[in-house]
C-alpha cells in the first residue's frame, strides 16, 4: 500500500487535508470522492516525490475555498438571471 497526502474541500466548503493509504493514486482519488470530498490536490507522501495533481488550477497557483465559494455564488446569480455565460 502507498500513502498519499491530499487536500480537499467538503460539501460544506470546509478545507480538509490528510493522508490515505491505497494501492494506487486512482484508487485513493476514488475513495476520497466516495467520501464526499472535492479533491484539490494529491501526491504520494512516501518515497517517489510524486507530482501534485490539481484539477482546480493546473497552472500551479492556489485557489482558496473562499474563492471557489464566491465564484459559485456569482455564477449561480448569473444563471438565475438568465445571463449567458
Amino acid at each position: 500500500m502507498n500513502k498519499f497526502s491530499y487536500r480537499a474541500i467538503t460539501a460544506a466548503g470546509q478545507p480538509h487535508s490528510g493522508t490515505i493509504e491505497a494501492p494506487a493514486k486512482a484508487q485513493a482519488v476514488r475513495l476520497l470522492q466516495q467520501n464526499g470530498l472535492v479533491l484539490l490536490g494529491i501526491e504520494e507522501s512516501d518515497g517517489g516525490g510524486g507530482l501534485t495533481v490539481s484539477a482546480a488550477n493546473p497552472l500551479g497557483g492556489r485557489i482558496s475555498a473562499q474563492q471557489i465559494m464566491e465564484f459559485s455564488a456569482e455564477t449561480s446569480a448569473l444563471l438565475d438571471a438568465n445571463i449567458p455565460l
